[in-house]
């Protein structure tokens, strides 16, 4: 990338400089901007006043560093807390009556989800204007009777702090929801809400996605090939069942699920195809660019408006503009402008997955596909044609690689050969559902584009599924701290630019991080062999531990396989175990004489575990026992005798009323009581003996 033609790049990492500097350190960035200002200022100073030539490159950081303050003062004034009429600082102990308007709408396992845009809420006796999101749940049964996207509604409740994190490593879900604007949450009681008298229409948006929707049911079924299609054509994945979600996932597929960039290019081009039967004057008038950026646009918004699509309708937009205008622009630059205009908009984007991914995608790509298409050059235009699309692949997994990594703990070895079946399928799939809702209603000739499109996605379905089925196809259970992937960026970059300039010491500086890796893993895996660690997650109406010994797993599981998944998948791979066995709360274990499990008793080095559930017996005798974990208890009867040095462990097996009491009792007897509900995991490590 050359700077000179594309300084939005260097403004847009000021900008988000400054919003990290606003996220990591709050008030104190005040003082570090300054001083970061003032010696730019001074640098200026001695370019200009002692004719000092090296410092030339630096005469541009006065306007980096007010970049830099643009975005933390964005960043401020987004919070809550900086906002004098955010509803947070009107929220009471008690039932509360609010106003708003609803901004979208999804289906969970056992409720519906809501997020309002408040408009008014009443505090102390009378109504107050506020602003902010807040998260209502409702019961299932209420979904079909609920207010669309785009009306307003009343509603009566408590409002309440969202949930913290209770499982180490886990997702963080409430940082993700205030990184939404989300700040709290309300469970609202059936017949606690009515929808406003004059509540205006759903979204224009919405209506439209619907409508969509229900023409792709009507010609797909209710199956898997629906699902995708949704997905595919409306960014809506929410009907698309686990084994072919992890298929997708796991085959480096998933993005086609997601509308991205993928998606809206291919829509660009069909459009600019479309046009080009035009007379040449009309392409290139503005009513040509206008109607390519609706469609975009409209596109956009209907599929959902993610980071990803908006990155996608931003760069489009430039570029038609900029061919209207009759320049040609760097894709460098339109890249950066777009993430720009975006972080200004809404700076807490650079938090969102999404848009981590979409941009990194792109980077990659514009960096690295020329370096490796060049690699080999194929023999005819089908070998060209597939090459391209692998080569496309590969460079999109060299910038948005590392850090799906670091989220999702796993790479898939065969995104390059799942890329020449998933990308040209699911262009297909799109105009095809396109062409689709344009055609519906027309007999035959729309029944044949539905044909051809279930063909299309069954098919891409198929082929994902037999891959994922492969030995060997995914690396799972990856665990890399934020440094590592850091790191690993730094060696992608060293090593391609060392290439691409002919510059060896730049590869010899990713080949000596890759020795670091090495020696840092080897260092990792020898310290696994001198500790066990125990740990008790917090998990939902179920039970799951897990026991760490010299690099080896047991798990010990009372739950699904998708909550025992959401509680510990992460902490696992940050374990580094490389044996695992899973087994019910009723099988026994030894390990070594201090660990072991006999009936409802752990020995944990000099820690006696013990489980009291009052649906199984026999109970483990007390005296032992340092940690009683109780389940399913009901009453004070079922409460055992503590003595000194004992302590309780608690879990929502039992009612949440009973064990208040008891954290009252244990509190006033200065005894230690452990809520998983509330305080999380339970830990305890275990030194050995060197081996």
């Amino acid at each position: 990338m050359n700077w000179h033609v594309a300084p939005m790049a260097r403004l847009t990492l000021a900008l988000l400089a400054g919003i990290l500097l606003g996220e990591k350190m709050g008030n104190q960035a005040l003082s570090v901007l300054a001083g970061l200002f003032g010696m730019a200022l001074f640098l200026r100073f001695l370019r200009y006043k002692n004719k000092i030539q090296r410092l030339r490159k630096w005469s541009g950081l006065p306007l980096l560093c007010l970049f830099m303050g643009l975005g933390y003062a964005r960043f401020h004034f987004s919070l809550p807390q900086n906002q004098a009429d955010h509803y947070v600082h009107f929220v009471e102990k008690q039932p509360q009556l609010a106003y708003g308007k609803v901004l979208s709408s999804a289906a969970g396992a056992k409720s519906q989800r809501l997020v309002l845009r408040l408009k008014a809420m009443k505090h102390g006796g009378k109504w107050e204007r506020v602003q902010g999101k807040i998260m209502l749940y409702f019961k299932l049964a209420e979904a079909p009777r609920l207010p669309q996207p785009g009306q307003t509604m009343y509603f009566q409740g408590e409002i309440q702090d969202l949930f913290p994190l209770l499982n180490p490593a886990a997702f963080d879900y409430s940082t993700w929801l205030r990184h939404k604007g989300i700040h709290r949450q309300v469970f609202v009681r059936p017949g606690a809400w009515q929808k406003a008298a004059l509540s205006p229409p759903p979204f224009w948006f919405f209506q439209s996605q619907q409508r969509c929707q229900a023409t792709l049911r009507r010609h797909l079924g209710q199956g898997q090939v629906f699902a995708v299609g949704s997905a595919l054509i409306l960014g809506v994945r929410s009907d698309i069942d686990d084994d072919l979600q992890t298929a997708y996932s796991q085959t480096g597929a998933v993005h086609v699920l997601s509308v991205s960039g993928l998606h809206v290019g291919v829509l660009a081009l069909a459009v600019r195809y479309l046009l080009a039967f035009l007379p040449a004057r009309w392409r290139r008038s503005w009513a040509s660019a206008l109607l390519e950026c609706l469609v975009i646009w409209a596109f956009a918004l209907v599929s959902g408006g993610a980071a990803a699509t908006l990155r996608a309708a931003l760069m489009y937009s430039f570029l038609i503009i900029g061919r209207a205008l009759l320049r040609d622009s760097s894709i460098w630059n339109s890249l950066a402008a777009s993430a720009f205009l975006l972080l200004c908009w809404d700076p807490h984007l650079c938090f969102d997955l999404g848009f981590q991914l979409s941009y990194l995608a792109m980077a990659g790509i514009l960096a690295t596909y020329e370096s490796i298409y060049q690699l080999w050059e194929p023999p005819n235009a089908t070998f060209d044609y597939a090459w391209k699309l692998s080569a496309l692949g590969m460079a999109a997994q060299v910038g948005a690689g590392p850090l799906s990594v670091f989220h999702f703990h796993q790479f898939p070895w065969l995104f390059a050969v799942s890329g020449l079946v998933a990308v040209p399928l699911s262009g297909l799939a799109l105009l095809l559902g396109m062409g689709l809702m344009a055609l519906d209603g027309m007999g035959i000739l729309a029944t044949y584009v539905a044909w051809v499109l279930h063909g299309c996605i069954d098919l891409l379905n198929r082929v994902l599924l037999l891959l994922d089925g492969l030995p060997y196809s995914v690396w799972a259970g990856i665990h890399w701290s934020a440094g590592v992937c850091l790191a690993f960026y730094a060696m992608v970059f060293g090593l391609f630019w060392g290439l691409k300039k002919q510059k060896p010491r730049y590869v010899l500086g990713a080949l000596a991080l890759l020795l670091v890796f090495g020696g840092i893993r080897f260092w990792n895996l020898n310290q696994l062999q001198n500790q066990a660690q125990v740990t008790i997650y917090y998990c939902r109406n179920g039970a799951l531990a897990d026991f760490f010994y010299r690099g080896k797993r047991l798990s010990l599981v009372e739950t699904d396989e998708k909550s025992e998944r959401f509680a510990a998948l992460n902490w696992r791979c940050k374990a580094q175990s490389w044996s695992q066995l899973s087994m019910p709360f009723q099988h026994d274990f030894y390990f070594e004489s201090d660990l072991f499990k006999k009936g409802a008793y752990f020995q944990l080095g000099e820690i006696g575990l013990g489980i009291f559930d009052f649906r199984l017996a026999p109970a483990p005798n007390l005296a032992r026992c340092q940690w009683i974990w109780l389940r399913h208890a009901q009453g004070w009867s079922d409460l055992p005798a503590l003595g000194p040095g004992q302590a309780l462990l608690l879990d929502d097996s039992s009612p949440w009323y009973w064990r208040a009491k008891v954290k009252t009792a244990c509190a006033e007897n200065d005894l230690v009581c452990h809520d998983l509900s509330e305080q999380g995991a339970w830990m305890h490590t275990l030194k050995l003996p060197t081996q």
